[in-house]
């Protein structure tokens, strides 16, 4: 049931399996090279990203016979190589320590060996805790460069679980694994023609990229499979995480957890006897999910009933089966109908238990109501912030919204502010003193910006309200429209709007700043490929009904010489044949968007990403209009539960 995503026929990316390969036949290099019995130690986090990669199998193939978590306290074995792999963090070299010091201290006279493989690159601070606990030279350092994981076959993750804390705590060493990581990503699909980043991190990262360009070799003559790179940071759009995501994967997130693509199970959810949970592969090899995931949780029950009465129709369909010919047919499908059949009971299971703990609640109705008004009209959220209080709701919640509030509201009131501080205090103990310091010192959380209060109108392009109209983020019809604001029902992630108003662009404007009206975002573009061409169909839409336009395309396709014999000899003979032209020019439409495929852009999230966001991202390359399909990479999965347990102090005390 952990099988990691089938990578082997991508939609996408053809070859993202690549990368997973590479990782693959690094660490099989790693556990082969020395012969013998081996003992493989682990930090505990890298378990699952690495079992999405290497089988347990190839483990026991290769000599490692006993493995162990570095938490547990080290036991008596007679092997003689141990290996280690970890992430760079001071607290673990102190557990290294206690394992070597351990066996070192074995009455057994062979001397044992010891390698420590850092994920994904040894720190000199690292370095330096080990040798001041006098353990470096019995030890041979080295590196593992499982810096980015394919969790499915358009979305990669670096699983940094604690990379938004650092970055915002103004720790950027994460910045340069990211750089590194889409180093890689461009040795096996290309140079990346256009980079765009938006906000500080990201363009800290595009930097960094820029340098690694010159500093190690990429194969420049190879024919770029991805034409379009967008870093963005996290911190420029810290409201969307916040919100509940609506889609069934993302509120399979908010109420289960998905941890590196699994979620733990009940034995009973799949069919099974037993008290301990099962981790089960949420990705695209699970055909329900993969049709269900991005959907708006109120579709997913109507659409799940149909899928049932389908495949009962498939299955009765063997008894209409009249020739050998048929028989086979029905045979051949009849694989992908029982996976289709047991995927969609244990999603029906699924579904209903997110029913029952959100629609049949009317806190979470009540709750849900509030923040999309708040999102679509800047309602007030502090007559619900005080509700919850009083219930003692789960703090992280009362947080989620209480973010929110100050967001779309320009902060709070100093009055209010201080009203649900104390109140927060009062409530839940005031250990919470400290959380609520670190969200205020990290703009998470704030008082009215006086400034804007003094000078509304002059500063109203700074507020949430114009970015709401300015971008397009509220929508009361999603369902009808199938617009991305089904994934919040009736918000759009500004994240996501940024991004499609950057790329609907020509791309000879990608180096102006879209963005002037976003506070602490610095837009930085860098085009890497110099243009060879420009394609022009995408924007010539209102030609016909603009003769000054249609004047401006005809010099840009002169200048540009574009290769269509038909259209480029009516433009050079400059004859004023309007007819004529448009009718060339539709046929040239027509052709080219028959002809070429949709650009693939990467969306890199520095500081982590929601599901909800990559649902509409997938939801925009499915547009009939869309030039793009996507493929997300980011620091790691996020909501806004699992970024505000960064700040919370002792939550479970």
């Amino acid at each position: 049931m952990t099988a990691p995503v089938n990578l082997e026929n991508p939609k996408i990316l053809k070859d993202i399996g690549k990368i997973r390969e590479e990782m693959y036949d690094q660490f099989v290099r790693i556990i082969s090279r020395d012969e013998g019995k081996k003992t493989m130690i682990f930090d505990e986090e890298l378990l699952i990203p690495l079992s999405l990669i290497v089988k347990p199998e190839v483990l026991r193939a290769n000599g490692v016979e006993k493995i162990a978590s570095l938490k547990t306290p080290p036991q008596k074995n007679d092997m003689k190589i141990f290996i280690f792999l970890v992430r760079p963090k001071m607290d673990l070299m102190l557990q290294i320590e206690r394992y070597v010091k351990f066996y070192d201290m074995d009455e057994d006279q062979n001397r044992k060996q010891f390698f420590v493989y850092f994920v994904p690159r040894k720190t000199e601070i690292c370095e330096n805790i080990l040798a001041q606990r006098g353990v470096k030279g019995g030890l041979v350092i080295r590196e593992f460069k499982m810096d980015i994981v394919p969790l499915d076959e358009d979305l990669l993750s670096m699983e940094f679980e604690e990379s938004f804390k650092e970055i915002i705590e103004g720790d950027i060493t994460s910045l340069y694994d990211i750089a590194t990581a889409i180093h890689k990503i461009q040795r096996f699909f290309g140079l990346i023609p256009n980079v765009t980043s938006i906000g500080k991190n990201a363009k800290a990262v595009s930097e960094i990229l820029e340098r690694l360009r010159y500093e190690s070799i990429i194969d420049e003559s190879l024919e770029p499979k991805i034409q379009n790179l967008v870093i963005i940071d996290r911190t420029a759009d810290m409201l969307t995480p916040m919100a509940t995501q609506l889609t069934y994967e993302g509120l399979v997130d908010e109420l289960f957890g998905i941890n590196h693509s699994f979620i733990d199970l009940e034995p009973e959810y799949l069919g099974k006897k037993g008290k301990e949970k099962e981790k089960y592969p949420l990705n695209s090899n699970d055909l329900v999910f993969e049709e269900i995931r991005d959907l708006n949780m109120g579709e997913v029950m109507s659409f799940l009933q149909n899928k049932a009465k389908y495949i009962s129709e498939s299955y009765d369909s063997r008894h209409q089966a009249k020739t050998i010919h048929e028989m086979r047919d029905f045979i051949r499908k009849l694989p992908t109908l029982q996976q289709e059949h047991h995927s969609l009971e244990l999603h029906f299971k699924i579904a209903e238990e997110i029913i029952n703990r959100t629609l049949s609640k009317q806190t979470f109705v009540s709750r849900m109501e509030t923040e999309i008004n708040l999102l679509t009209e800047s309602t007030s959220a502090l007559e619900m912030i005080q509700e919850m209080i009083w219930r003692e709701e789960p703090i992280v919640n009362v947080l989620r919204l209480l973010c929110m509030e100050s967001i779309v509201n320009n902060g709070l009131k100093p009055k209010d502010f201080d009203l649900v501080r104390r109140d927060i205090l009062q409530a839940y103990g005031y250990k919470y003193i400290f959380t609520l310091d670190k969200m205020e010192e990290q703009h998470m959380l704030n008082k009215e910006d006086p400034l804007i209060k003094k000078n509304k109108k002059k500063m109203f392009r700074f507020t949430f309200p114009f970015l709401r109209k300015e971008l397009n983020l509220a929508n009361d019809n999603f369902l009808e429209t199938g617009d991305i604001t089904s994934v919040f029902s009736g918000y759009a992630p500004l994240s996501i709007r940024l991004i499609q108003r950057h790329l609907e662009r020509p791309p000879q404007f990608y180096n102006q700043n879209p963005f002037d009206f976003l506070k602490d975002a610095p837009f930085y573009f860098l085009r890497q490929i110099p243009e060879k061409k420009e394609r022009f169909y995408y924007n010539l839409k209102d030609t016909k009904t603009n003769p000054e336009r249609r004047e401006s395309i005809n010099t840009n396709i002169n200048t540009n010489s574009i290769s269509n014999a038909n259209l480029s000899t009516n433009i050079r003979d400059n004859e004023d044949k309007n007819q004529d032209f448009d009718e060339n020019l539709d046929q040239e439409l027509n052709t080219e968007k028959e002809e070429q495929q949709k650009s693939i852009c990467l969306v890199f999230f520095v500081g982590g990403v929601t599901f909800a966001e990559i649902s509409s991202l997938r939801i925009l390359s499915q547009m009939e209009n869309s030039r793009f399909e996507y493929v997300v990479a980011t620091t790691r999965l996020v909501n806004g539960n699992t970024m505000l347990n960064d700040f919370i102090e002792s939550l479970n005390d």
